[in-house]
C-alpha cells in the first residue's frame, strides 16, 4: 500500500470500502427496525467511519449513525485535529465527552449530547442500536429518552 502501489495493479479502493460498509450497516439496521446506531468500540467506530483513534483502554470516542446523513464522530479534543487531517472523509467531527474519564455526574450530559445528535439525524422515537454498553451509559441514554437495543447483530 502507499508508496508500494503500482499503477498496473488494482489495489484496495478505500472510498468504495467505506461506502460499502456504511451501506451494509444501514441495510442491516433497517432490516432490524433500528433507526440509528451508536458505535463505541474501536472496531465499530472503524467500520462506521474508517478511522482509528488513540489506543486508550477507555471509551473516549464514539460515532452516531442514522439511516441517512453523515456519520457524526465524537472525538477527544486532543485527537480531533489528527482525525480531521488523517480521515478527511469524516465530515462531522465533534468534541466527545469521554465517558470513562469523567465523573458519573457528567453522564446525563453525555446522554443529552447523543439525544441532540439523534434529533439532528431525524431520529425521535425509534430504536437505537449500540455495540457496547455499561449501566451508566444505559441510564444516561434512557434518561435522554433513547430506546436502546443490541446493535451488534447489524455489524455482523
Amino acid at each position: 500500500m502507499g508508496n508500494f502501489d503500482l499503477d498496473w495493479i488494482q489495489g484496495v479502493n478505500w472510498e468504495k470500502l467505506r461506502g460499502d460498509r456504511l451501506a451494509k450497516l444501514r441495510k442491516e439496521m433497517a432490516a432490524r427496525d433500528v433507526e440509528a446506531f451508536i458505535a463505541m468500540t474501536p472496531p465499530g467506530i472503524r467500520y462506521c467511519v474508517g478511522s482509528i483513534g488513540m489506543a486508550l483502554p477507555k471509551v473516549h470516542r464514539y460515532v452516531v449513525l442514522g439511516l441517512t446523513g453523515e456519520p457524526i464522530l465524537f472525538e477527544l479534543a486532543t485527537d480531533s485535529l489528527r482525525v480531521k487531517q488523517c480521515a478527511p472523509w469524516v465530515k462531522d467531527v465533534r468534541l466527545a465527552i469521554p465517558i470513562d474519564m469523567v465523573p458519573a455526574s457528567a453522564l446525563p450530559d453525555w446522554g443529552k449530547q447523543i439525544r441532540s445528535a439523534l434529533n439532528e439525524l431525524g431520529v425521535r422515537d425509534g430504536k437505537v442500536g449500540i455495540d457496547m454498553i455499561t449501566f451508566g451509559v444505559l441510564d444516561a441514554l434512557r434518561g435522554a429518552g433513547v430506546k436502546v437495543v443490541d446493535g451488534w447483530p447489524a455489524l455482523l
